[in-house]
């Protein structure tokens, strides 16, 4: 399987690297993220499904709609590897930025833009 050259390429190794730590801080996020809500915003089950609801739908939305003019008015080349950067910008501070407020509504913004950077 990794007898390939364009694997062992530094660019394909940069990319699983990448992939790799975003993986592994997505779950580590996800844990301290539920109490994280629990003790700031006393979230029962029903406020958890109402978030989740509003992230699914933004994933729809984003890949849907804002995704393709995006990439379509982006172009090609460099451009594309700049939006992958600010995208990783993006949700890199705005998860920091969530666990920093202590308003929901900021929380939800924030996290609508994380998620469009997702799509």
């Amino acid at each position: 399987f990794l007898n390939f050259s364009s694997i062992r390429s530094p660019g394909a190794i940069f990319f699983m690297a990448m992939r790799a730590c975003m993986a592994t801080a997505f779950y580590i996020f996800n844990i301290v993220w539920v109490s994280s809500l629990k003790s700031r915003f006393h979230f029962q089950a029903s406020d958890h499904g109402k978030f989740m609801s509003f992230v699914g739908l933004s994933y729809a939305l984003c890949q849907g709609v804002i995704a393709k003019r995006v990439i379509h008015c982006v172009g090609h080349g460099k451009q594309r590897t700049n939006l992958l950067l600010v995208s990783c910008v993006i949700m890199g501070l705005g998860r920091w930025f969530v666990f920093q407020t202590d308003s929901l509504s900021l929380v939800y913004v924030c996290f609508f833009a994380i998620t469009v950077t997702l799509g």
